[in-house]
């Protein structure tokens, strides 16, 4: 039951994460004509999606072997 709660949540939260960057560059292109401020907060995001996605996924790790 707690793996299958892990894994679900692992996904969702990867899922999550592809849908951040998604959005980051959606930013940094709707940002590029005169809308600068726009493209630098999608820049400033990524380093913020990836430190999520890696907490996400030490997270992960470190309670499957906990429940294991």
């Amino acid at each position: 039951m707690a793996n299958t709660f892990l894994g679900w949540g692992k996904w969702s939260l990867l899922v999550a994460g592809v849908l951040g960057f998604f959005i980051c560059a959606g930013m940094m292109i709707i940002g590029r004509r005169n809308r600068s401020q726009t493209a630098v907060d999608g820049a400033a995001g990524v380093p913020w999606v990836l430190a999520g996605l890696a907490l996400t996924s030490l997270a992960a790790g470190i309670a499957g072997v906990a429940l294991s």
